[in-house]
């Protein structure tokens, strides 16, 4: 799809995104590819084999984000699984120590809208935070799982967005 690097006119992507969205900044390449998972999903549900309820969308570290993404922005997604995704993937933003928004967007600001910059050293004044964009993947199930020291001292990042979810109804589907 588009390689995780700098170039924004690799893969596929020139083909069939918004290149004037691109040039701007105003495409990340993770939106790319949640994008893709989407379209994975779209000729994997041709297929007789694939039951069209129980498809998933799993990623770890920065596809781990991805997932988050992919299932919030599409609903034939019947499980999300996210493994330690961290900032800006199931880990909030706002009120903890840790990795920040200054350390992802300066390590790997490919991934993000260039826009995504302008909130470094703002977390607190976000008008949402991840436990928002995990809501989006609701009413369908949505695990992840962390390591203990992945976003700090203490795994209260991670955790605290499980408190602010809805309970779900449990994944009950037969995986293929």
């Amino acid at each position: 799809m588009t390689a995780d690097d700098d170039n924004f006119e690799d893969g596929l992507l020139p083909y069939f995104t918004d290149q004037k969205a691109i040039q701007n900044r105003k495409v990340g390449k993770m939106a790319v590819w949640a994008y893709a998972a989407s379209r994975v999903l779209d000729y994997a549900l041709t297929l007789p084999v694939i039951d069209p309820h129980a498809c998933a969308v799993v990623g770890h570290s920065r596809l781990g984000k991805t997932a988050v993404f992919a299932g919030a922005m599409d609903e034939r997604f019947a499980l999300t699984i996210s493994n330690n995704s961290g900032c800006s993937g199931a880990a909030i933003h706002r009120g903890k120590n840790g990795e920040r928004i200054f350390n992802i967007t300066d390590k790997f600001s490919r991934w993000f809208t260039e826009d995504f910059t302008a909130w470094q050293n703002r977390e607190e004044e976000l008008p949402f935070d991840q436990h928002t964009v995990l809501g989006l993947v609701a009413p369908v199930c949505c695990t992840y799982a962390v390591q203990p020291m992945t976003d700090g001292p203490i795994p209260y990042p991670n955790f605290s967005v499980r408190r602010q979810l809805p309970r779900h109804t449990p994944f009950t589907a037969n995986p293929v």
